[in-house]
C-alpha cells in the first residue's frame, strides 16, 4: 500500500520505499513525459481495487491506493507535477 503522497513525491518524481514507516528508500521515478492520461486506474469503478498504472516513457509503474479518497489525493498530487 502506498503512504501519503505529500510525503512520496518529490519535485517531478515519485520515491518508493521497502517499508510502510518509509525509513527504507528502495527507488525512484521521475515523472517528466507522462501525461494525465498516463495515470489510470485499473478497474475505475471498482470501490475495492484502487491500484492504479502510472506509465513513464521506459516503464509501467503499478502501485496501489488504500482507499478511494487515498487514490484521490495520489491523483489530485502526482496531476500537480505533470
Amino acid at each position: 500500500m502506498l503512504n501519503d503522497p505529500r510525503d512520496a513525491l518529490l519535485a517531478g518524481g515519485v520515491e518508493y520505499f521497502a517499508d510502510a514507516g518509509m525509513q527504507s528508500l528502495k527507488g525512484d521515478f521521475k515523472l517528466d513525459g507522462v501525461t494525465r492520461e498516463q495515470v489510470t486506474r485499473d478497474e475505475p469503478k471498482s470501490k475495492s481495487n484502487f491500484a492504479f498504472v502510472i506509465q513513464t516513457p521506459n516503464r509501467k509503474w503499478q502501485l496501489k491506493a488504500s482507499s478511494q479518497a487515498d487514490y484521490d489525493e495520489w491523483e489530485k498530487q502526482i496531476f500537480s507535477l505533470l
